[in-house]
This record gives C-alpha cells, sequence and structure tokens, in this order.
C-alpha cells in the first residue's frame, strides 16, 4: 500500500506540475519536511517523493499534497486527480478485504452504538450484493442532482464554535442501497428530517473532506418513512461500526473516523487531553482540545468519537479533534454488587 500511495504523489502529482508550481509546492512544505533556508531546490520530484514517504508514513503525503494543490489554481485539476487516484486505491484495498477471509477483523460492531440515534433495519431481501463497502463514499465539489437516501444515525445538534453560539450542526450517517456515507447538517431548518429510518431526497449539497454538507443553499425533501426501502443488513452494520486500531492506523492522514473506544490511561497535557485507547489488535492515542477538553471521562469510560481526524505525531498515529468533531462520554454500567453497597 505504501508504494501505491508513492506511485500517485509522485507521477499523479509531482510529475504532473511545472518546474515553477514544484517549487512552490516544496516550499510549503519545507518547515514540516525540516527543511533549512534554500535546501528544498536540491530536492529533484524523485528525491521529494521520497523524503515524503519518510515523513507522512501513512500515505506518503498524498492528502497533504492535495490539500496544498486546492490551493493553487494551476493545479486544482491535478489534486482533483490526485483525489480520483486515492479513491481508487481505496476502493481496490477494500474489494480485497472484502475477499479476504479475514475480513472481519477490520470492524465491529460495538452494543454501545446503540445509544446514538440509529436504527433497526430489515434484512434485504435482495440477492447478496458482491460489494459491500468497509468505508464510506466520498463525493467532492458542488453536487446538484438529487440522491436518496435512507438515515442510519443522528447525532445531537451541537455548537462547534463557543465564541459564536449560533454555528450549529448535526452529524448523521445516511446510505443508498450500495453505499453509505458521513453527512454535516449546517442549517438546523432540516433538523427534524435528519431522523433515524426516514428517507430523504438531498441536492445542491458539498461533498468536502469525506463528508456531505448540508447547508442553507442544498434541498433537502422527505420522501417517506423506511417502509418498501430494502438495504443490505451488512452495508448497515459496517456504516455504525467501530474500525479496529490497525485499521486505524492505515489511514491516510486527514481521514475521519467514527467509534467507540474503552480509555485505558488519562493524561492532561496544557490545555489538551491525551486518551490512550486500545483493542485486541493495538492500541494508539486520542488528542482532545478545545471545547471539547472540558467534557469529564476518566480511566474505564467509553468515548464516543464522531469526526475525529488521523493525525500524525511524535509517537506515530493519533485520533484529534477538530472544529467539527463530537465526542460523548458513556460510562461503564455498576454490576449489582456496586449498585447495593450502602
Amino acid at each position: 500500500m505504501a508504494d501505491s500511495f508513492k506511485e500517485i504523489v509522485l507521477l499523479g502529482g509531482l510529475h504532473r506540475m511545472s518546474d515553477y508550481n514544484f517549487r512552490i509546492v516544496k516550499s510549503l512544505l519545507s518547515e514540516e519536511l525540516n527543511l533549512k533556508g534554500r535546501e528544498h531546490a536540491q530536492y529533484d520530484r524523485i528525491s521529494f517523493t521520497d523524503l515524503m514517504v519518510e515523513k507522512f508514513k501513512n500515505d506518503a503525503g498524498l492528502e497533504k499534497l492535495i490539500t496544498i494543490c486546492k490551493k493553487i489554481p494551476d493545479l486544482e485539476s491535478t489534486a482533483d486527480h490526485l483525489r480520483k487516484e486515492k479513491a481508487k486505491l481505496l476502493n481496490k484495498k477494500s474489494q480485497s478485504h472484502n475477499e479476504s477471509a479475514t475480513g472481519q477483523n477490520i470492524l465491529t460492531m460495538d452494543e454501545d452504538l446503540q445509544l446514538e440515534s440509529e436504527m433497526d433495519m430489515p434484512m434485504s431481501n435482495k440477492p447478496k450484493m458482491k460489494h459491500v463497502p468497509y468505508e464510506p463514499s466520498e463525493e467532492n465539489g458542488y453536487q446538484t442532482e438529487c440522491k436518496e437516501i435512507v438515515v442510519l444515525k443522528v447525532t445531537e445538534p451541537f455548537i462547534y464554535d463557543v465564541k459564536e453560539p449560533q454555528k450549529v450542526i448535526i452529524h448523521a450517517t445516511v446510505a443508498t442501497e450500495e453505499e453509505f456515507f458521513r453527512v454535516k447538517i449546517f442549517d438546523m431548518a432540516f433538523k427534524d428530517m435528519f431522523i433515524p429510518k426516514n428517507v430523504l431526497s438531498i441536492s445542491h449539497y458539498v461533498g468536502q473532506d469525506g463528508f456531505l454538507e448540508i447547508s442553507n443553499i442544498s434541498t433537502v425533501s422527505f420522501i417517506r418513512a423506511e417502509q418498501g426501502w430494502n438495504i443490505s443488513s451488512t452495508l448497515v452494520q459496517r456504516a455504525n461500526a467501530t474500525p479496529k486500531i490497525e485499521h486505524i492506523l492505515s489511514l491516510s492522514e486527514g481521514k475521519h473516523v467514527n467509534g467507540s473506544f474503552t480509555v485505558l490511561k488519562k493524561t492532561v497535557r496544557g490545555e489538551c487531553i491525551f486518551y490512550e485507547i486500545q483493542d485486541n489488535t493495538g492500541k494508539m492515542e486520542v488528542m482532545v482540545c478545545g471545547r471539547l477538553a472540558s467534557i469529564y471521562c476518566e480511566e474505564g469510560d467509553k468515548l464516543y468519537l464522531t469526526g475525529f481526524a488521523v493525525s500524525s505525531s511524535e509517537g506515530g498515529c493519533q485520533l484529534r479533534s477538530v472544529l467539527h468533531s463530537h465526542l460523548r462520554v458513556i460510562k461503564p454500567q455498576k454490576s449489582n454488587d456496586e449498585t447495593t453497597q450502602p
């Protein structure tokens, strides 16, 4: 997988751009790559790719390159090309997991997800789909065509910018008959439509950073409740599942993760809180800062994370809270013996 990311960065990205734009990219990345002065001028496209592979071990810096290209007018088409190549690669990876007998090790259902607003979808009577995705599908840019979706799960509305209390968001997971999506709803006029089991039609939304964004320019129409909607139970399970930590560690930087994890250790550093989480495939760190750092959580509790970003740190890979992240703390249930003691 690492070699595939490297190939996309070099042949699909750096090789396609002019010398001038390549110099811009090198300059913008020089600080993160610890290149001092005009040191970056010594690197050609091949050696610079090797440097990116060494620095960004998750995806050879592909997501970082896409972000930079989007900001440079001459490189917008390159950013689109890189996104498409990345999607092809991840889809191929997902298909190989689906065909593997060990595919169940990637995702696991968690009973605590029932605490979220979610639905119990009926088993489809249709023949089994050849390929049920493990990952949410992504779209990029302004989308005007109607998409018919069923709502699987939603969070409560919450303020994501404490300085501007009118800035409210809802996270939702929705699905078609063949794929599922992560959604951000910014216009609370639509909140009563995004209820589990509702079938909706959405259009004029924006696909960005792995989410479909519904705002005041979007169109959302109620079609019906879930009656008559055939959807694979496997698709619903994968849309609502918590990813295994070993799978999260394989994701590229900037990907977003939802899931429920038990806290093994809690450390406070400055204004941020660091939680160590673990499952049967590994352990990793969750960094919580800003408004979410005020939410009380202790060791043994479960964190239900929504929209946390995969990031690199000195210790490796971590999940980090970002502007639109949501966090719930799930307290462990006390046993009968504990509740009856004076």
